[in-house]
């Protein structure tokens, strides 16, 4: 074997060459006996990481949205739950125009300041009831609740190109004549639908009421059912209560 100018330093001095020792000095991993890593190596541990950093994230992702769902119902169950509380108080202090009070307006061809009126409203391509009625539980804007007859509405309203929103209106004697809009608050958001069921002495159920209607003989519901829904059609809670009026007036011959 040809002896190499590094063998014959070797030989004569014991230690490597000058040249030698730059080299090592300089590339290590070549004269150490190790390597550095291929480009197909570094390629596929960045595609193994992306693969493994996208499963967190997607994790984490599917976690984040669990909760703002999750905190969507919740919201949408205190909302629903506060409004039908609501409902349950006015509806519970309802007042009505009892005999013979209501038989001389009657012959006097004066409006029932006390009627019940429950209709059924469209707002684009969906049916929604509303009701209006008096009541004790009045709630003047910004205090706290008294004991004075006000007249109360419930009305649904669109809110944005697919939303609706509940809303309540509370007018203090003397009634205004026609319907105040500034009075109305929202009450409920998010609401999918809101119906109306009453029912009259024999147990028979409607979609619609006229308390001062001879249509209906004059005669007062005895009980209203209320189903509202909050949220949206993938996620929605649905609330039902049925409430019996406290008074009530029978038919009253024409």
């Amino acid at each position: 074997m040809k002896e190499t100018s590094d063998m014959a330093h070797r030989r004569i001095y014991g230690t490597p060459s000058h040249t030698t020792r730059i080299k090592r000095h300089f590339f290590p991993a070549i004269y150490s006996g190790t390597r550095g890593f291929t480009l197909i190596e570094i390629l596929l541990a960045f595609f193994i990481f992306s693969i493994v950093a996208a499963t967190v994230f997607g994790s984490y992702r599917s976690v984040f949205s669990s909760a703002e769902t999750v905190l969507q119902v919740v919201s949408d169950d205190e909302t629903g739950l506060s409004c039908m509380h609501r409902m349950v108080l006015d509806l519970t202090s309802i007042v009505f125009s009892l005999p013979p009070l209501y038989r001389a307006n009657m012959v006097n061809n004066e409006p029932d300041l006390y009627r019940l009126l429950g209709e059924r409203e469209s707002i684009g391509d969906r049916d929604f009831s509303s009701i209006r009625f008096a009541s004790l539980a009045y709630v003047p804007m910004g205090g706290s609740p008294v004991e004075a007859v006000s007249k109360i509405r419930y009305f649904v309203e669109a809110a944005g190109p697919n939303g609706f929103v509940l809303k309540r209106s509370d007018d203090a004697y003397p009634f205004f004549k026609d319907f105040s809009p500034e009075t109305a608050y929202v009450i409920c958001d998010r609401v999918r639908s809101l119906t109306m069921t009453f029912f009259d002495e024999k147990g028979a159920a409607f979609d619609r009421w006229d308390s001062d209607s001879p249509d209906f003989g004059r005669l007062t519901p005895r009980a209203v059912l209320i189903r509202l829904e909050v949220g949206n059609k993938a996620a929605f809670r649905r609330f039902e209560t049925r409430v019996a009026f406290p008074l009530f007036r029978d038919r009253i011959a024409q």
